[in-house]
C-alpha cells in the first residue's frame, strides 16, 4: 500500500494522461514512459517475452533469457528467469522464478488463471 501511494501520480497518468499536442498530429500519438520494471538479478539477462494476465488486469509476466542469439544453455551460468510484476508495486516483482535455461516465451492459461506456461531453449 505504501508504494501504491508513492506512485499515485504515475498511476493517475497511466489512465487519464492527455497530451495537448496530439491535436496537431492526427495520425500519431504520444508515449509517456511511466515505470521501469527490473529485478537486480535479471540485469545480465535479455527480456524475451511479456504477457499480460487475462484475469488480473494489473499483472504481467516477464521472461528472461541469457545472452543473445546462439547462447547455449549449458554455457550460461545464470540460467533464465520468470518475473511476475504488478502495476500496484512497480518497485520490485511480486514473484521471481529461476529456470535452468533461458525462458523464451510465456502465456497465462485462459481459463485457469493461476497457470503460466513457459518455453525454454
Amino acid at each position: 500500500m505504501v508504494t501504491q501511494n508513492i506512485y499515485d501520480d504515475i498511476s493517475q497518468d497511466f489512465r487519464y494522461w492527455e497530451d495537448g499536442s496530439d491535436e496537431f498530429r492526427p495520425l500519431e500519438g504520444s508515449l509517456l514512459p511511466l515505470w521501469k520494471f527490473h529485478h537486480d538479478r535479471s540485469r545480465c539477462l535479455v527480456l524475451a517475452d511479456v504477457c499480460w494476465s487475462p484475469h488480473y488486469t494489473d499483472l504481467f509476466a516477464a521472461a528472461y533469457s541469457p545472452g543473445g542469439e546462439g547462447v547455449a544453455c549449458s554455457g550460461c551460468g545464470s540460467g533464465g528467469m520468470l518475473c511476475l510484476y504488478t502495476l500496484k508495486n512497480p518497485a520490485t516483482p511480486e514473484r521471481v522464478y529461476r529456470a535452468p535455461c533461458g525462458v523464451t516465451c510465456i502465456a497465462f492459461h485462459p481459463k485457469v488463471y493461476i497457470y503460466i506456461t513457459t518455453n525454454q531453449r
